[in-house]
């Protein structure tokens, strides 16, 4: 290819702008600011009997394509590697191929000069059968968007409300979760508690079930007469446990993952998230973030225990390969050297090095003590080798103090604690997102979509951190399920529908089969 010049086509200028420092002279690089065609706004867009999609471009996406089609160059789509991706891609492709030019597809999973100049050496054809999966996908929710919406309205008597094919199976997971808190019927019990003196150093230890492992549960006024009888007393030390556990670290991250870890840790949104993923993508910074893959290359484990190696010494080192191939990379930096990036940054860091690092080492102690014939458990635990956790911190309990067997322990204090048994709690956006994964709803590209979708359609509200159905999303999704079935909204066949899709863009699957069953059985319900 030496001798041409070459015109790359990415979706935004960061990511532009990231490639340019990486090419010389011979190269430019321009943005299409996202898609370039979509379906029409105010007509379904789709033959019922072909189910051709009517794709217009967005307004100032022609006349984009035709300034760039008038360039004297060799034309590269480097657009991101994913359905989305490929179908803007494609329509780059077609229109120049219209206009009698040639272009070929690169792609890439990371912006850093080896990964880019790889991806220029072996350019490729846009990949038809993943724009046919984006592109069922969009007509898909078309199809139930525009035909179920007015139905939605026209049965709430409200205007201006509208219905998602995969956000209708989320909303009823939500509204089925306070179902389920409405009707639950919580018990009361009490927990009892004692401080021990263990020469000048206080120690807790819980009322205990040794059958069941778990705190007894007591009546008010059993707590409340061992109570009386415990004060002043002193309860015997019958044994003490040792066990060693070795505690692996958790893998690097995937979409759901960090979407969940930067919910728990660092009070972010899913669509924030995401948004700052994409940032950190398109400036070079970590491997694309819409990814369900933990897989890890060579060169991205060579480089993580490099760093360990150099600053944490040889006994830090386990290499671990949580999958062993795959096409995308789990979520992780480019460049282990660069720290301090963001919060989110140093979460995707710290997460992956930590995946390289050796087991922490703890040793788990049990103190059981007995007052007549009641047992009471300490517990505590000591780090023998804190192995990860020295990069990626993990919650543990206070170790116990030097403890002799057959030894009396006075009570120094009495608690009494008031505890109910508590309902389902409420999903926060990292639990959905574990959830939605876990039951194969949506894919790493839809799921900010998803929950941002609800909160904009007042479906649902967040409030202190938690995803509350509305009494409108109650009431569509009530109509919904009355309308459809509940099968339909099932968490079951959206999974199934995003299978399908899966088959597609593995070329196991033609469209128009699915789209069919889907148009066909939708339309038997709203009749």
């Amino acid at each position: 290819m030496q001798g041409r010049r070459f015109l790359i086509l990415v979706e935004s200028p960061t990511k532009a702008k990231t490639i340019r420092k990486f090419l010389g002279k011979e190269y430019e690089v321009k943005a299409t600011l996202g898609h370039i065609k979509d379906l029409p706004v105010n007509s379904l867009g789709v033959d019922r009997d072909t189910f051709h999609p009517t794709w217009l471009f967005l307004r100032g996406k022609k006349k984009l394509l035709e300034e760039i089609s008038s360039r004297e160059a060799f034309f590269l789509i480097a657009t991101d590697p994913d359905r989305e991706g490929e179908r803007i891609a494609f329509d780059v492709w077609n229109f120049l191929r219209s206009k009698g030019l040639s272009a070929k597809r690169i792609e890439f999973h990371e912006i850093t000069y080896d990964a880019i100049r790889e991806a220029i050496n072996n350019p490729k054809d846009v990949n038809i059968s993943r724009v046919k999966s984006a592109v069922s996908r969009r007509i898909l929710d078309r199809l139930y968007g525009y035909l179920v919406s007015p139905v939605l309205c026209r049965g709430l008597k409200l205007k201006g409300l509208s219905a998602g094919r995969v956000q209708s199976c989320a909303l009823k997971m939500i509204v089925d979760r306070e179902k389920e808190r409405e009707r639950f019927t919580p018990q009361e019990w009490y927990e009892l508690r004692v401080n021990l003196d263990i020469d000048g150093f206080p120690l807790e230890a819980k009322l205990w079930d040794p059958r069941e492992d778990v705190p007894l549960r007591l009546r008010k006024e059993e707590a409340e007469s061992l109570q009386k009888a415990l004060e002043g007393g002193l309860l015997e030390l019958r044994s003490l446990e040792f066990e060693e556990h070795f505690i692996p670290p958790p893998p690097p991250l995937k979409t759901a993952t960090l979407i969940q870890k930067a919910s728990s840790f660092l009070g972010l949104s899913s669509s924030l998230t995401m948004k700052e993923a994409q940032e950190l993508f398109e400036k070079g910074y970590i491997t694309y973030h819409r990814t369900d893959s933990l897989f890890l290359s060579n060169r991205a484990i060579d480089m993580a225990v490099s760093f360990i190696r150099e600053n944490f010494g040889e006994t830090y080192i386990k290499v671990r390969r949580y999958e062993t191939e795959g096409t995308h990379e789990a979520i992780r930096p480019t460049d282990v050297k660069l720290i301090g990036v963001s919060p989110l940054y140093d979460l995707i860091w710290k997460t992956f090095i930590a995946s390289q690092t050796s087991d922490a080492k703890l040793l788990k102690e049990r103190a059981l003590f007995l007052w007549k014939d009641k047992c009471f458990l300490a517990l505590g635990e000591r780090i023998l080798f804190d192995g990860w956790t020295k990069i990626l911190k993990r919650s543990s309990r206070k170790p116990l103090p030097y403890l002799a067997e057959g030894n009396l322990f006075r009570v120094n204090e009495i608690s009494i604690f008031k505890r109910k048994t508590q309902p389902p709690p409420r999903y926060k956006e990292a639990t959905l997102v574990r959830e939605l994964e876990k039951k194969g709803v949506g894919r790493p590209s839809t799921y900010a979509n998803i929950i941002s979708t609800l909160l904009k359609r007042k479906y649902v509200i967040k409030r202190g951190g938690f995803i509350i159905p509305t009494k409108l999303g109650v009431e569509a999704c009530s109509f919904l399920e009355r309308l459809l079935g509940e099968e339909f909204l099932s968490p079951q066949f959206t999974s199934y529908m995003e299978d399908s899709l899966d088959k597609i863009e593995s070329n196991f699957l033609e469209p128009e089969g699915l789209l069919r069953d889907f148009y066909d059985t939708l339309l038997s319900k709203l009749r």
